[in-house]
């Protein structure tokens, strides 16, 4: 059940990434990589608001355990790496920090 929780949060984030949102540890914030993907792909004052209580669920879970260096791994580099192509985000090279995080959270 953990993992499916996980892999759904991998999703989530996948779903962020490319509706309009991410994350956001040291080097990037939950409002500026929300901000970037809903300047590039459009989304609703109620997906922008999701996209920030979805990035405080992963902070706060990351937390709790005890993987928040490897969260903020991730989030960096998705606040490094965030583009808009053709209207979706992309954020090419976060797979090596993702696989991190995942397996911390598993």
């Amino acid at each position: 059940m953990k993992r499916a929780k996980i892999l759904g949060a991998a999703a989530a984030i996948a779903y962020l990434t490319a509706l309009g949102a991410s994350l956001g540890g040291c080097g990037g914030s939950a409002s500026s990589i929300c901000d970037a993907t809903c300047d590039c792909t459009g989304c609703s004052d109620s997906q922008y608001d999701e996209c920030i209580d979805t990035y405080e669920d992963f902070e706060r879970e990351s937390d709790a355990r005890d993987c928040l260096p490897e969260f903020d791994e991730y989030v960096d580099c998705i606040d490094d790496e965030i583009e808009c192509r053709d209207g979706r985000v992309d954020a090419d090279g976060c797979d090596t920090p993702l696989s991190r995080w995942l397996r911390c959270m598993s």
